[in-house]
């Protein structure tokens, strides 16, 4: 997988757990 690839499901990863606290 590309970096990129990885930093994306990071921030993806990242945001999701974010929302959920928030929602």
């Amino acid at each position: 997988t590309t970096s990129g690839n990885i930093t994306d499901d990071i921030i993806m990863r990242y945001l999701d757990k974010h929302i959920h606290k928030d929602q």
